[in-house]
């Protein structure tokens, strides 16, 4: 009974990392801060599609072509979509599978290869924005970018999850 709620706990876990995934690759939050001028406070906030600038209530957003992507968000992108397929491997496996031990063993791997993917999202990002927007504190990375790092942490839980639920753990001797 214990196992069918973990299970159960670890597959939600999976809709909700892609969810959460999916809304972190399109929300214009990766980069989210504000800036004072003589005009008045300048609130920006880029993410992969497009860039926005807010202006005393004045909102203006501007779509970022493929060509004006710099490299390493095209990457972090890429990294974010392997992640959602690998967590979306997870979340297959356990309803095409249900109890199956083999299908519990495969979306316990596949969750941690998300979480992988997502770190190597986060860590791409969070390394090169900071030189390439001349950030100098944390505070400018915005919500996407938190987003990822709570897909990163969800995928890590699944993975224990549905490894805690195996009958057999190799590394584990009676």
């Amino acid at each position: 009974m214990a196992n069918e709620i973990l299970i159960g706990a670890a597959a939600a876990g999976s809709v909700i990392t892609i969810i959460l995934a999916i809304s972190a690759v399109g929300v214009p939050r990766w980069i989210d801060y504000s800036t004072t001028s003589s005009l008045g406070t300048m609130h920006t906030y880029r993410g992969f599609w497009q860039v926005c600038v807010e202006l005393n209530n004045n909102v203006a957003c501007k779509e970022i072509q493929h060509a004006d992507k710099k490299d390493f968000e095209v990457a972090t992108i890429v990294m974010m979509v392997f992640g959602i397929i690998a967590i979306l491997v997870a979340f297959i496996n356990m309803i095409v599978y249900p109890g199956k031990e083999n299908a519990r063993r495969r979306a316990a791997v596949a969750s941690l290869v998300a979480g992988v993917f997502f770190l190597m999202a986060v860590s791409i990002y969070g390394g090169m924005a900071r030189k390439e927007f001349n950030l100098t504190v944390a505070e400018y990375y915005g919500a996407s970018f938190a987003l990822a790092i709570v897909c990163l942490l969800f995928s890590l839980i699944n993975a224990i999850t549905f490894t805690v639920t195996l009958d057999y753990i190799p590394w584990i001797k009676d």
